[in-house]
């Protein structure tokens, strides 16, 4: 339960940093992997519900995802390939890196389901 209220502390905090008027709608790109882990299901509707905003998820490939927020077209990037989040950072893409780990994650969903 610890790392799973990490992650969404976490999300929250990256999607806080960013303005979202009510009703307004902020963009994720994440790999597919994420998507079908059920995280994102579990994680956004409080998100949602708390901030008066809907998040749009864009489930690609880890470098398809990357490319989208170097190119702006997403608010958000969510993966998990550590080399590659770097150079992202370090080429300037991103505002706030941030490192989560699930352990056992699937077990941790399907508690909270």
């Amino acid at each position: 339960m610890r790392n799973l209220e990490a992650a969404l502390a976490f999300l929250l905090l990256a999607l806080a940093a960013l303005p979202a008027p009510a009703g307004e709608r902020l963009r994720v790109s994440t790999t597919t992997s994420t998507e079908n882990s059920g995280l994102l299901a579990v994680l956004l509707p409080p998100f949602e519900n708390r901030c008066g905003c809907k998040v749009d998820v864009v489930a690609v490939g880890t470098g398809k995802a990357l490319k989208l927020g170097e190119a702006g077209d997403v608010d958000v990037v969510f993966v998990h390939a550590r080399k590659l989040e770097d150079k992202f950072m370090a080429n300037g893409y991103g505002l706030n890196g941030e490192s989560i780990f699930l352990e056992g994650g699937r077990h941790v969903l399907q508690s909270l389901r």
